[in-house]
């Protein structure tokens, strides 16, 4: 039946048997908090992607305190940056250094490409602005990987 809804920790138990090289998953506020125990046993590294908008850090916060108490390697990106948003005080919130910024999309792009039924990447002006920090997150990536398996 469709109609029935999975629970976070069901989706969880899941995805933790699941066998394949790499697993991107985007595991949520409430399934990092009642299932990270479990889950952290079977990763390899967390890509921490973070909205700089407060409302959305806030409830984020112990997410990422579990991550930091944790010896997994994390990856932070900031996704939506914009000239609104105060680095130093974000970073001094965050308590991280050295994440990678991802630029705000202008919402002409996005709202273009969703009615093109087209990934916003198509887009060649929003492809240049982040060229660069989609390399660097691939380079991190990269070590981590490299470091993983030696």
């Amino acid at each position: 039946d469709c109609s029935e809804k999975i629970s976070d920790r069901d989706r969880s138990r899941t995805l933790l048997r699941i066998s394949t090289k790499y697993l991107l998953w985007d595991m949520g506020h409430s399934t990092i908090e009642n299932d990270f125990e479990e889950a952290s046993k079977d990763i390899d590294m967390i890509i921490y992607v973070i909205d700089p908008l407060p409302s959305k850090m806030l409830p984020a916060y112990d997410c990422l305190e579990k991550i930091r108490e944790s010896a997994l390697p994390a990856v932070y990106v900031i996704n939506r940056m914009n000239p609104g948003v105060d680095k130093r005080d974000l970073l001094n919130f965050l308590k991280i250094k050295k994440p990678v910024m991802l630029p705000l999309a202008e919402p002409a792009i996005i709202y273009s490409s969703e009615y093109k039924c087209e990934t916003p990447f198509k887009n060649e002006s929003l492809k240049v602005v982040t060229a660069e920090p989609s390399r660097k997150l691939a380079s991190i990536i990269e070590e981590i990987i490299k470091y993983r398996n030696r």
